[in-house]
């Protein structure tokens, strides 16, 4: 941050009553969570995007490799014996 920004937010800060840098005091906390609440919001859309490319993935793979299962028979008992 510029120094002359800093030094006027100070001295404008210290011009007011007590309250009211309470007031600002909460602003900045205010302003600070929702911060942190967009980088949540971030983390999450890119986990989200993340497991749709793997389920992407994973689809395109099996679709390589298109195999008819419908005419086969499972016997358990069978299988058992074996």
């Amino acid at each position: 941050m510029n120094l002359q920004i800093k030094e006027y937010l100070i001295t404008e800060f210290e011009k007011l009553p007590k309250s009211k840098q309470e007031e600002v005091i909460d602003f900045i906390d205010f302003l600070s969570s929702k911060s942190n609440e967009i980088s949540y919001n971030q983390a999450d859309a890119i986990q989200k995007f993340i497991k749709k490319s793997e389920e992407i993935e994973l689809q395109n793979f099996y679709a390589q490799h298109k195999f008819d299962s419908s005419d086969l028979k499972f016997n358990r008992e069978e299988m058992n014996e074996r």
